[in-house]
């Protein structure tokens, strides 16, 4: 009888600390990468708990790329929309995280020429399909070209994203922002950005110089000018905020800090030392 109880206990213990493997699945906070053509058994993605049969499929290949993209979740396949900037594309960035509120979210990218967008966002799967609950590639529509972005973190209800997008304002930039699961919701966290990286002829700067007269706002929304930086003036870029479908680039000139609005076409060009590639 003891040699039973202590067998009993010895199992509990195993399953306790994971040696032995249980149909249930309540992962903590943490992102898992998805390898595409490949078929997953480990991971619960439907948020009941229990353990998923996944596969992310490339399809229809034409040479070096494909032209459709399928995800199967326990025998039912979804094919996913393209975006309206790319229609084939290559490789696939997969991320299936999980938030300390329980959430699933799966993160894609599908990179076409110049890294544009097949697809790029993130999905949830709810009432038994695949629904894109944030398009990450029309963030910055109409600020520039060659959008994309990459879910890069998480932490608590927080998923970091960091985009790239060939800026009409600064070039070559990344920029990050907060995702938030909060009220059944992913959303930006803030509508403020921060710059990872301007790249300015090979080399990573926050230093421009002024194209022409460019006015200076007090506040991000483009109503009241402060001031004005002259031609040739040299500015330092801080961040960037996105509002009203709008976008407004932090600037610090001498001593003084303000906004201006960022380029909205290739043509409108802000500072002489901004470069454009792709």
């Amino acid at each position: 009888m003891k040699a039973i109880k202590k067998t009993i206990i010895f199992l509990s213990l195993l399953i306790c600390f994971g040696f032995l493997r249980t149909n249930n699945v309540n992962a903590a906070t943490g992102m898992v990468k998805l390898k595409p053509d490949k078929t997953y058994k480990d991971y619960d993605v439907t948020g009941n708990g229990k353990k998923d049969k996944i596969r992310i499929q490339r399809e229809k290949k034409l040479d070096y790329c494909y032209m459709v993209l399928s995800i199967t979740v326990n025998g039912k396949k979804r094919q996913l929309s393209p975006s309206k900037y790319m229609n084939h594309y290559y490789g696939v960035d997969a991320r299936l995280f999980t938030l300390k509120n329980g959430k699933k979210y799966l993160f894609l990218y599908a990179d076409g020429e110049n890294g544009d967008s097949f697809v790029c966002g993130f999905y949830q799967y709810t009432s038994g399909q695949w629904k894109k609950v944030a398009d990450l590639a029309t963030v910055f529509k109409g600020y520039g070209s060659h959008l994309c972005a990459k879910a890069v973190s998480v932490k608590g209800n927080r998923i970091k994203v960091q985009f790239y997008v060939m800026s009409w304002a600064t070039g070559p930039s990344t920029i990050e922002f907060a995702y938030v699961s909060k009220g059944g919701k992913l959303k930006r966290e803030s509508s403020y950005g921060t710059y990872k990286s301007i790249y300015s002829y090979g080399k990573n700067t926050r230093t421009f110089y002024a194209a022409k007269k460019l006015p200076v706002f007090q506040n991000s929304n483009g109503t009241k000018q402060v001031f004005t930086v002259k031609k040739g003036g040299k500015v330092k870029i801080l961040k960037c905020r996105l509002t009203g479908g709008k976008m407004y680039i932090q600037i610090k000139y001498g001593n003084r800090k303000g906004w201006i609005k960022a380029s909205t076409n290739y043509n409108s060009r802000l500072f002489t030392n901004v470069t454009y590639a792709g």
